[in-house]
């Protein structure tokens, strides 16, 4: 039961979380380019939120099985195995040993931006490119964060 009930937590808050990204995008549409949802993989409902998002015009940058895969990526030179979010937090402390994921500071991964996404990217559109179509959620690990990376950079006229 108790695995019945995080599961619809979960559900429910990936939907709210794109609901109240469509809600801001529609209140500032003069002042929004695009709204992104960043969300964990683990447990993802992928169809069901993928569906969501499209359908209020939010892009997704879903890392799995956690945020923290982006992050370690900025690092890991190696290709990541596939592994929990316990694994995942364990791998990136030994880069960065004081990690708090309620204070995730940028100057701590600025250095290694270019390289999360070129590490980030090849497995991306390999997924993109074979199986999103088809409705699978993205493997294990994986991370679409790289795109917001490089939207921040084409809008604000950067190349990386």
């Amino acid at each position: 039961m108790q695995e019945f009930l995080e599961s619809l937590y979960d559900r429910v808050l990936d939907e709210s979380v794109i609901a109240l990204a469509d809600e801001y995008q529609t209140r500032h549409a003069e002042a929004v380019d695009e709204v992104w949802v960043l969300l964990d993989g683990e447990d993802l409902d992928w169809a069901d939120v993928a569906a969501h998002a499209d359908e209020a015009g939010v892009r997704l940058g879903v890392s799995n099985p956690c945020f923290e895969t982006w992050l370690l990526l900025h690092f890991h030179d190696r290709p990541v195995p596939a592994g929990t979010r316990s694994d995942t937090l364990r791998m990136l402390r030994q880069y960065v040993p004081d990690y708090d994921p309620r204070r995730v500071d940028f100057h701590d991964y600025v250095d290694g931006l270019a390289d999360a996404v070129d590490r980030a990217k090849p497995l991306a559109l390999r997924y993109e490119t074979e199986l999103a179509g088809l409705g699978a959620a993205p493997p294990n690990p994986y991370s679409g964060v790289w795109a917001l990376a490089e939207s921040i950079a084409t809008r604000k006229g950067h190349n990386r």
